[in-house]
């Protein structure tokens, strides 16, 4: 019963989690998509920086939804842990 109950609230953890990244990621793709060219270089430069680190953000947030997508999967397989 306790291994099921655990299983349980992780579920609903990465669920929540799940949940939270999607909406980020959205968030953060919608402002890629947004952001346009500057005239200035120095201010492009900078752009081009953030949009980099934005980048990386948001694939090290999609491996992580992949990974929690992965484990919802084995918990309803019965095959998790």
């Amino acid at each position: 019963m306790a291994r099921r109950d655990a299983l349980l609230r992780l579920h609903k953890t990465l669920l929540a989690r799940g949940a939270a990244l999607r909406k980020t990621l959205a968030g953060e793709l919608a402002d890629l998509r947004l952001k346009t060219a500057s005239s200035d270089t120095a201010d492009a430069a900078f752009d081009a920086g953030s949009e980099e680190i934005a980048s990386q953000l948001a694939q090290l947030e999609a491996r992580e939804l992949s990974q929690i997508e992965r484990a919802l999967a084995r918990i309803k397989q019965g095959t998790y842990g």
